[in-house]
């Protein structure tokens, strides 16, 4: 068994850290994803990746549009606690969210969700009374878990948080077809659709596709996705050709940034 250095145990135990405040540890494999003892976070949103988000192995969804939504709006559940982590917030029926708790020392908040599992948004706030609105960024997210982190500068408003006081948490609902990326080497790259069931025969006019053509081709198959890369052939009498189509965030064939790709094939002899 290969002895682990000290950044690696820093990292398992920052990590162990984190997900003991959610209620789990590294064992909980069914909604942790992890590599080569690092978990695999997931992130959200509506642009393409900023290198200085998440870490190699990391996930990022790209969506192309999203909605605000209310996550809580209603007086806390308990009062500041210091020295503990603290409940702002308590449903233990809802499939939905069912907690919300804070924990001063250490600025996060977290929040779980029930069987409906943890929904797809992005760019939270916090609001305690009448007070500023925090930005909130997020640290980690799981299948029944969110753990956001609070700045510092909110010190006071959380102090200042009892069972008359009015909590809001806003956060936009990521709606429609995502794409993925992952980050290798510091950087982000997206994944490629693997060849899709898309085979046509239509004929060209000429030896080779216009981009005007494959459109066309495109968007008569049953299985095309415009707001998704695809690899797919075309099989005709001039021949078989791969290609591929890049959204470049377009969602239909009325957008103006996606591009087609083709290749002709030669036949092994």
């Amino acid at each position: 068994m290969p002895i682990m250095t000290n950044a690696e145990k820093a990292l398992i135990a920052a990590d162990n850290f984190a997900l003991s405040l959610m209620g789990k540890t590294l064992e909980d494999k069914a909604d942790i994803e992890y590599v080569g003892k690092v978990i695999i976070n997931t992130f959200s949103g509506t642009t393409v990746p900023e290198t200085i988000l998440g870490k190699d192995g990391d996930i990022y969804k790209r969506y192309p549009s999203d909605t605000p939504v209310m996550v809580m709006d209603e007086t806390s559940y308990a009062d500041f606690n210091e020295n503990e982590l603290f409940e702002i917030f308590y449903d233990g029926t809802s499939p939905n969210l069912w907690q919300a708790k804070v924990h001063y020392t250490m600025n996060v908040l977290i929040l779980k969700y029930g069987t409906n599992g943890s929904p797809e948004e992005h760019d939270y706030t916090l609001q305690i009374g009448n007070g500023t609105v925090y930005d909130l960024s997020v640290y980690s997210k799981n299948s029944a878990s969110i753990m956001l982190f609070i700045p510092p500068t909110a010190s006071n408003d959380l102090r200042s948080i009892t069972t008359a006081t009015n909590i809001r948490i806003v956060s936009k609902q990521l709606t429609g077809r995502f794409s993925d990326y992952q980050k290798y080497n510091n950087l982000w790259f997206p994944n490629v659709v693997p060849f899709s069931r898309i085979t046509s025969t239509v004929d060209f006019a000429h030896n080779s596709p216009t981009k005007t053509e494959l459109v066309a081709i495109f968007d008569a198959e049953e299985h095309h996705d415009w707001a998704h890369a695809h690899d797919f052939f075309v099989n005709n009498a001039h021949g078989y050709y791969l290609v591929r189509y890049v959204p470049n965030g377009d969602t239909d064939m009325n957008g103006i940034n996606y591009e087609f790709f083709f290749e002709a094939l030669s036949k092994a002899t």
